[in-house]
């Protein structure tokens, strides 16, 4: 799992919790595939960070704003949908987030 989504207690976007996994396997797989430098595991983790937040947040606000009700009478609910679509993007997500270019002077 690539990250968690607690629901706010009030349906507000300000109250969500995200629980990122920083072990995940896109994560750690594309640091060590690509032998991204120690000094740079940090920048890549923090897009990392940013890109599934972002992307978590976005799709929260696209189906509580537009299709209010219409996910909670199903068992997974809004913050479900968000945790398997996020998981099912995870594995292009890192190349998504770099050029060539970037990962060459990235890597060792």
């Amino acid at each position: 799992m690539i990250m968690r989504m607690d629901e706010s207690l009030n349906g507000k976007i300000s109250g969500l919790t995200i629980t990122l996994n920083m072990d995940a396997a896109p994560l750690r797989s594309f640091i060590v595939n690509r032998n991204i430098k120690e000094t740079y595991k940090e920048y890549v983790e923090d897009h990392y960070k940013n890109a599934v937040v972002f992307m978590a947040i976005s799709q929260y606000r696209e189906l509580k704003d537009k299709r209010e009700g219409e996910f909670e009478e199903k068992e997974i609910g809004v913050t479900g949908i968000i945790e398997n679509s996020i998981d099912g993007i995870g594995q292009i997500l890192m190349p998504m987030l770099f050029t060539e270019n970037e990962i060459e002077r990235l890597a060792d």
